[in-house]
């Protein structure tokens, strides 16, 4: 007789355990209200461990070394260049991220795999190559990346966050590696880990059977966020350099913006798809794309400049033949770098401002974070016009048809195998059983649907030059990721503040603006909706829950605007500094 779902996710947690050494482990982990389960607490919590919801700043500094911390806190960019110049060894550095990233799943269960013998192989390699050549291999030698658990890795299992594919590796192809995976080692970069996702990769929760549910280092008693929710924990709590995530409903975006961090959702045909893992394998009409999540924007312009730097269309026929175009960066950074004091050195820009999704209005934190970046490009002299363009309630009915497409058959035959039970995130969509599938003639329709969307909305935007005050369309928008900070375990509220971006296949970044305030965010009735949803989210807003929670923003782009876009955030970032 087979092993139970109970029994094997049971396994996957002690060896997931066993991957971190002995000197590593915490002996009684703070408890947290929403851990896993009760029988996986090590004891009854003290009222102190209880206490202990927020796990990030100095929290982790008592299981490490005064190194340790320097490595793991240091920017990016900066470890990589004392890396480069033979200051840092990759070995030293590596084994500080695997000891923080052991660290970050004992705290808010964000890892499925953490191979640090491998990783430990790959650094010496790097080393030596470094020693013999005197230069580095390549732009990201010695980056620690860590990876949703959706990307193949050569000899690392892919879950999906289903029991039943626990031990995967692709069977004969067990050396199958995902495209970017390999564009990532080729570079120079050390792929470590991989990190918890939600149950078929569904959902704006990060909950599923094997580790149950991953924590939010802010306050643990709420969500990371989904469908990335590991790499937001792990890379809040300096797990990780970078985490590459996985998008097609929010999933790199609402992750970055629950743990503080950035993140960017490309185009489709950017960065190469190839390999990666996905539920609804084949349903084209809303693609899934790759994006990384980091603790800064240069960061993640570094992640896109050196993979398609590789020319990663050589490799996918799916990718783009587009480099990287300095040019549209340049302008804007010039701005940026303008003297403060020399007002005719800067040139206007427009940004709309989207304030809902049509859905429901969110909560005081994030329009507090949107008065707040109205004010702060304004008072560096860029122009606000309130974005009213094609409801976004068309975007999300396109979405829930395309997900619903296949009646949920993917997701409960897989489910079934193992016997294992659905998450709610994943119940509330498809149900406690398959529905018919959707005929090709309303899949077409769907599809038609979208393009109408796309159209709408292209022209709505190209007429703002007449409104912009610069002669110019706007040149991005400013939108809520969500309609809260964070979400409670628990909770699983409808939110359509980022499907849009995805059915528009446009380009978007995250950055943090603001953390919730208990003096600044009091919950003023008068300004709530009055739909059901509404309701909802007003009735969920806790503000002692939520204070201290960062809140962040999408800067969103045209498609393939990914340089622009990520320099308009870092505009905005710089204005938002000077408030």
């Amino acid at each position: 007789m087979p092993p139970s779902w109970q029994a094997l996710a049971r396994a996957k947690r002690q060896t997931i355990t066993n991957q971190i050494p002995p000197s590593w482990r915490i002996d009684e982990p703070p408890y947290s209200e929403s851990s896993s389960s009760a029988a996986d607490r090590p004891t009854a919590p003290t009222d102190t461990e209880h206490q202990q919801q927020n796990i990030t700043g100095t929290y982790p500094h008592q299981f490490l070394t005064p190194r340790e911390i320097e490595i793991t806190e240091n920017d990016v960019l900066d470890s990589l260049n004392l890396i480069h110049s033979g200051h840092w060894t990759c070995v030293e550095v590596t084994r500080a991220f695997c000891h923080r990233a052991s660290l970050a799943h004992q705290l808010t269960n964000c890892l499925h795999e953490l191979c640090l013998e491998q990783a430990i192989m790959d650094a010496t390699h790097l080393d030596s190559y470094f020693e013999q050549h005197g230069t580095p291999i390549g732009p990201l030698h010695g980056m620690l990346v860590s990876l949703a658990d959706c990307y193949h890795v050569k000899g690392m299992q892919t879950s999906l966050g289903y029991v039943e594919w626990i031990g995967a590796v692709e069977g004969a192809e067990a050396g199958l590696q995902s495209e970017v995976v390999k564009g990532l080692k080729e570079l120079g970069a050390i792929c470590f880990c991989k990190t918890a996702v939600p149950q078929a990769l569904l959902g704006i929760q990060c909950t599923n059977n094997i580790v149950g549910r991953v924590l939010n280092p802010f306050n643990r008693r709420l969500s990371s966020g989904g469908s990335s929710g590991g790499e937001g924990a792990l890379v809040s709590q300096h797990g990780s350099m970078v985490g590459m995530g996985s998008d097609r409903g929010g999933g790199v975006r609402i992750t970055s913006s629950y743990n503080g961090l950035y993140g960017l959702r490309p185009s489709t045909g950017r960065i190469s798809h190839q390999g990666v893992r996905t539920s609804m394998d084949g349903q084209d009409t809303i693609l899934p794309v790759v994006g990384p999540i980091a603790r800064s924007i240069s960061t993640l312009r570094l992640i896109m400049q050196s993979l398609l730097g590789a020319q990663p269309w050589l490799h996918d026929p799916l990718v783009l033949e587009l480099p990287w175009r300095t040019q549209q960066e340049a302008e804007i950074l010039s701005i940026i770098n303008s003297p403060a004091h020399d007002p005719s050195s800067i040139k206007q820009l427009c940004f709309g401002m989207l304030r809902t999704d049509g859905l429901s209005v969110p909560q005081p934190p994030v329009q507090r974070a949107l008065r707040m970046a109205a004010s702060a490009l304004i008072k560096k002299g860029h122009r606000i016009i309130e974005w009213d363009p094609p409801t976004h309630v068309q975007a999300y009915q396109v979405a829930l048809t395309t997900f619903l497409s296949d009646g949920g058959k993917d997701v409960h035959k897989t489910l079934a195998t193992s016997g294992e039970p659905m998450t709610e995130s994943v119940r509330l969509l498809y149900g406690a059983a398959p529905v018919a599938e959707t005929t090709s003639s309303s899949i077409m329709a769907t599809n038609k649907q979208k393009r109408d969307f796309q159209v709408a909305y292209l022209k709505y935007w190209m007429s703002t030059s007449a409104v912009s005050g610069t002669g110019r369309p706007v040149d991005a928008i400013i939108s809520p990721v969500s309609t809260s900070p964070a979400t409670r375990t628990t909770g699983n509220l409808v939110d359509g503040h980022c499907i849009w971006v995805d059915v528009l296949d446009y380009t978007s970044v995250v950055i943090p603006v603001t953390s919730v305030d208990k003096d600044l965010d009091a919950l003023d009735m008068a300004t709530q909706g009055g739909n059901p949803l509404d309701r909802e989210v007003r009735e969920d807003f806790d503000i002692g829950i939520y204070e201290g929670l960062p809140v962040g923003l999408q800067v969103v782009g045209q498609r393939l605007q990914e340089e622009k876009a990520l320099a308009l955030a870092e505009l905005l970032v710089h204005a938002l500094e000077t408030l």
